[in-house]
């Protein structure tokens, strides 16, 4: 080992690095140093500094430091405008601050963000998309058609602006429905985001009509059978929309909240409390309150967009009426209304879905509304568009409805409908997968029996049911039962593909569950069929 001595020399320096160390290393080291030099002497000026009221005290230390992160924290609330903290309009990723007081994570329930990711992952499409909205910014429009080349996008086209597509707007000026055709999924995205952000201007600028005018044109694209331009990729067109249709929402909560406590500070009243209802609040914001209802019955003309619009802001009821009581009767009045006027499979689904996400924020306890939805819905419609888009949808009702769900009884109507073959297919899957975890534990046999009792049990089912089982503790008694009910299910299965994937899953059961010997005998299992269907596709060449 080589031994570095300082020479003595007048001009000498004490070496503080090695010689040989990267430049990169070099300046973290030195940079380390410098922090050190500098931490070293601020805690040397606390110790020369005798404070003679003890305000520099550890304990006072640690109180002024809380006191002041929560001031800290207070002025940063007040300091960023509602408008600037918004949901992110390239991942649709929403901030805590941002989510609506009582729609919080709550105990056995899987969060909607959740779900909306999943959503998000796996419904996608390269089919052309259309977006149709009078507040769609195009620099320069002629007559009838524009330039796409102008702006870098290719193949996207203004329908034509005839006279049957003017209207008067609030002040009388002429407004245009703007059509853009051929856009791609990215495309489609970036012209949503751009609204979002015509949506904050006109907010700021206090254009409330224009605001509602810009929200219930959005919604029409999930509204009627023919605005529905891309079946596979309706659940993430719901996802986006419904995403600002959240903003809007909160703006309006926000508004309200800010006329009551400006009006009770008037009123030298002072703030409202932390847990304020119906007396705590003046007249002029209740009226301010039925007014936004009384609008968007008055402007919204299809009925789709305005219940969704009205879903939106019903936890504004809370401003007007006896909370949360009334907001829930209107849920119920609202799933009526869906019943009667929605009569597309995949559009009144999804309409369902949002009121009950929407009900879930006002009172998570209260069934009535999720079971209204999910019933009204299974007892309305035969023929419905493919399972799989229907499945998001569906998972998140019965989720709402299974909330807290504790024997069995609390969901027969629901093993009612797996046994039934024609809501077999829609049903099976998402309640698997919505099932409370402590509830799939007590009952996993019972629901092993339901999956496995059909002639024909797919992939899906086996797979979904597995994936499950593998995030609780299966009861003792049970996993024998289980496994070899599913395994003999799971020989069945004619794709290899859906074979594969099954065993992915149970062979992780047997594992956590079983003994080597178990799973030595689902390996040759697995073995013996691979050879086999090897064989058959061998003699097919």
């Amino acid at each position: 080992m080589i031994n570095f001595q300082r020479l003595p020399c007048s001009d000498a320096r004490p070496v503080l690095v090695h010689p040989l160390l990267q430049k990169s290393k070099l300046v973290e080291h030195l940079d380390k140093k410098l922090h050190q030099q500098q931490k070293a002497s601020v805690d040397d000026g606390k110790e020369k500094f005798l404070d003679p009221l003890g305000a520099a005290s550890p304990l006072s230390v640690e109180i002024n430091a809380s006191s002041s992160s929560k001031t800290c924290n207070l002025s940063k609330e007040k300091a960023i405008s509602p408008l600037e903290n918004t949901l992110l309009t390239n991942s649709n990723t929403q901030e805590e601050d941002e989510l609506w007081k009582s729609e919080q994570m709550l105990v056995g329930f899987r969060h909607w963000m959740e779900i909306q990711q999943r959503i998000l992952d796996k419904f996608k499409t390269d089919a052309r998309l259309t977006l149709q909205n009078s507040f769609l910014y195009l620099p320069e429009v002629g007559e009838h058609k524009f330039d796409s080349s102008k702006f870098g996008q290719k193949q996207l086209l203004l329908a034509s602006i005839s006279s049957k597509n003017k209207r008067q707007d609030s002040k009388g000026e002429a407004s245009h429905s703007v059509k853009l055709v051929e856009l791609t999924q990215e495309e489609w995205c970036r012209k949503l985001g751009e609204l979002r952000v015509r949506l904050k201007a006109l907010w700021r600028e206090e254009k409330r009509l224009d605001c509602i005018k810009l929200i219930s044109e959005l919604l029409g694209q999930l509204g009627t059978e023919k605005s529905v331009c891309s079946a596979q990729f309706y659940p993430a067109q719901f996802v986006y929309i419904t995403d600002l249709l959240d903003f809007f929402g909160r703006l309006v909560w926000l508004r309200l909240l800010h006329c009551a406590q400006e009006e009770r500070r008037q009123a030298g009243l002072g703030d409202l409390p932390e847990e304020w209802n119906i007396g705590d609040i003046l007249e002029g914001t209740r009226l301010k309150a039925r007014n936004w209802f009384g609008k968007i019955n008055q402007i919204v003309k299809l009925v789709s967009s305005r219940i969704y619009m009205l879903a939106a802001i019903l936890p504004c009821q809370r401003f007007m009426d006896p909370w949360p009581q009334a907001a829930q009767q209107n849920a119920l009045e609202l799933c009526n209304s869906i019943s009667s006027a929605v009569k597309h499979p995949l559009v009144s689904i999804y309409l369902r879905c949002y009121l009950c996400r929407v009900s879930m924020r006002i009172q998570p306890t209260d069934k009535a509304p999720h079971w209204k939805c999910l019933n009204d819905w299974l007892q309305t419609f035969d023929s419905q568009p493919p399972c799989s888009l229907l499945w998001p949808a569906m998972e998140w009702i019965i989720q709402c409805a299974a909330y807290r769900a504790v024997i069995y009884e609390d969901l027969h109507p629901l093993w009612e409908y797996c046994k039934r073959v024609d809501k077999r297919p829609i049903v099976l899957i998402p309640l698997i997968n919505a099932l409370p975890r402590l509830y799939l534990g007590e009952y996993s046999l019972e629901v092993c029996k339901i999956v496995v009792s059909s002639e024909i049990v797919t992939g899906e089912e086996l797979c979904a049911l597995g994936s499950r089982l593998l995030e609780i503790d299966v009861p003792r008694a049970a996993k024998k039962p289980i496994l070899r009910s599913s395994w003999k299910c799971v020989l069945r299965l004619g794709s290899t593909k859906e074979y594969l994937s099954c065993c992915d899953y149970w062979c992780q059961f047997v594992v956590r569950h079983f003994t080597k010997n178990e799973l030595e005998v689902i390996l040759e299992s697995i073995f013996r069929k691979l050879q086999h269907d090897k064989m058959i596709f061998m003699q097919g060449i």
